[in-house]
């Protein structure tokens, strides 16, 4: 690559060059298309990563604004999992999460406490169901929801809405009816146009006990950016007992420490799998969004930079070969604001025309980035509307600089020197 100017140099027609007077205040017309051709290459690269960054910086934006359904301030959530070589019957399994729910409740600044089979933002179950007065579906092809148990308060501690209907109550035993609560998204894909209370399904897991919807909620369980929230059904405890459990606890300050020694002090062989805020899950949901966002901005900064300092080189370099050309246009009337324009609009050229290219090359990143946006197209006008604002400024100021230096040129001392 560095031989490439001088080969160029080398490779002319020399009596040609001297028949044209060249002298070194003339630009050869191979060396500015080349120049030209690198700015507007630096500009397109630089539009595509800065439209890319901007989506996404947009699209964070959205997600961190996007209602989870529940209100993850203050809750800490710590899981348990019994060994069923301790605990190998359903009715110990239960004495020991209600046992460990009574206790966290008496600790200093806990409002509520409750306990469900998976947390929302965490590992989700999936359970195929079947549901009542609807055609039967070959095993394997049954509709799946996201199935999850609770036990105490759960939907107070993290405040879930309930829409319709009642919540459970210690009257909904093992040996009651059948019972669950579904997310607004389940009554709609199941029973579009109807109420969902009092519709019936079964589960998997156990065919034999239908369940009747006695309540109507909606959480975002999977992640906030599932644009469709996944349907999503509630069992109590007592009517399904599973060995691991997520204790939600809400309090009014740190309460981690106290709730593993609650654990301790029931069982001290009873280990705790994990200890986290939903507030820290809600922020580990987007995190992998976040990373990929901060490394196209980083990209998209230095492609600026870069493209400005580009820009401004070439036209500087291209004012210093033209001092001469300056001088006499000077020397013959031509006025500052005059030369100012001719430069400028020499220097812009390329940089639109790396625009046009960075625009068409967007219509490729969108089918990239149409994964990794939520609320927010990759072809977001706006977005790319004041990218290229932006750009065309920074490109502005870098020509404005080196057109400014020219306009002061003394075109006797110009001519002198020539």
């Amino acid at each position: 690559m560095k031989k490439l100017p001088g080969w160029r140099l080398t490779s002319g027609d020399v009596a040609d060059s001297l028949r044209q007077g060249l002298g070194r205040g003339d630009a050869d017309s191979g060396g500015a298309r080349t120049r030209a051709a690198l700015v507007a290459a630096e500009v397109a690269l630089s539009l595509v990563l800065l439209i890319g960054a901007g989506i996404l910086i947009r699209s964070l934006w959205l997600l961190g604004h996007v209602d989870p359904g529940f209100d993850p301030r203050g809750v800490t959530a710590i899981t348990v999992d019994l060994p069923e070589s301790t605990y190998p019957t359903p009715q110990s399994r239960t004495a020991f999460f209600r046992t460990l729910l009574d206790r966290a409740r008496g600790l200093p600044g806990v409002e509520s406490v409750g306990a469900a089979i998976a947390v929302p933002l965490s590992d989700a179950n999936h359970w195929p169901v079947a549901i009542e007065g609807a055609p039967p579906a070959p095993v394997g092809q049954q509709p799946n929801v996201v199935g999850v148990v609770i036990l105490g308060d759960y939907l107070k501690a993290l405040r879930i809405p309930l829409q319709r209907g009642r919540a459970f109550t210690p009257a909904d035993g093992p040996d009651a009816p059948g019972v669950i609560l579904v997310s607004e998204s389940m009554a709609k894909k199941f029973w579009p146009g109807q109420d969902a209370v009092g519709k019936r399904l079964t589960t998997a897991a156990y065919p034999e006990k239908p369940r009747e919807v006695i309540g109507v909620g909606d959480v975002k369980y999977e992640g906030l950016d599932v644009r469709d929230p996944v349907p999503t059904l509630y069992t109590p405890y007592d009517q399904m007992p599973a060995p691991q459990m997520d204790v939600a606890i809400r309090a009014r300050g740190p309460v981690a420490a106290a709730a593993v020694a609650a654990v301790r002090q029931l069982d001290p062989a009873q280990p705790v799998l994990q200890i986290a805020t939903m507030e820290r899950l809600l922020a580990d949901s987007i995190a992998p969004r976040r990373a990929t966002m901060l490394l196209l901005g980083v990209f998209a900064a230095v492609a600026v930079l870069l493209t400005a300092v580009g820009i401004y080189s070439v036209v500087a370099y291209g004012v210093r070969r033209r001092a001469r050309e300056i001088g006499i246009r000077m020397a013959l009337g031509a006025r500052a604001a005059d030369v100012l324009r001719m430069i400028v609009l020499q220097g812009m050229r390329p940089t639109l025309a790396g625009m046009a290219i960075g625009l068409v090359a967007t219509l490729a990143l969108g089918r990239v980035l149409s994964g990794l946006v939520y609320g927010v197209t990759a072809s977001d006008p706006p977005t790319i509307s004041a990218v290229a604002v932006l750009l065309c400024l920074v490109a502005l100021a870098a020509c404005v600089l080196p057109a400014r230096r020219a306009t002061r040129v003394d075109p006797l001392r110009t001519l002198r020197e020539e």
